[in-house]
């Protein structure tokens, strides 16, 4: 019987790495303007190197994420109308890659997370989360009032 159960984890841990899969979103962190659109790839790959061709890209949920965890739970606000992902490339080409839209409206500053996965046949093979950073325009200005103070003091030391 423990033979059994050994043969049984053997064969459990052999098919549980050719099923691995492993995706990647680049860039994952991306910075926006309020209103602004970007591209992001989407790639997956098999525990073999090769890539997953023709899984079906689907965006689970995303959020304005209020508690700074990167993650949409319940205490963020979902589904948010100045931020929306699309997936504009699916299913998967034959480099194992996709393409998902960013586009913010008037977004106001925060962060914000979304969660894309990988669905073949219906079963969800690969799950990954990006994150999009809309600036404060104080931000912005802080970092504008220090160039400007850096450029004075670079002239008051020339002189």
């Amino acid at each position: 019987m423990k033979k059994l159960f050994g043969i049984l984890a053997l064969f459990v841990l052999m098919v549980s790495s050719v099923v691995a899969t492993d995706m990647d979103i680049t860039p994952d962190f991306t910075t926006m303007a309020p209103t602004d659109v970007e591209v992001v790839d989407v790639c997956i790959t098999k525990s073999s190197g090769g890539p997953y061709v023709g899984v079906a890209l689907v965006i689970d949920t995303y959020c304005k994420d209020l508690n700074s965890n990167e993650i949409c739970d319940a205490a963020d606000l979902t589904g948010p109308a100045d931020f929306t992902p699309v997936v504009t490339s699916t299913p998967t080409d034959v480099t194992g890659c996709g393409q998902v839209t960013l586009t913010t409206v008037a977004a106001a500053p925060g962060m914000y997370a979304y969660k894309v996965n990988g669905m073949d046949a219906g079963a969800e093979v690969a799950s990954e989360h990006g994150l999009v950073l809309v600036p404060e325009f104080t931000t912005i200005g802080a970092g504008l009032v220090l160039a400007g103070a850096g450029l004075y003091m670079y002239r008051k030391r020339k002189q």
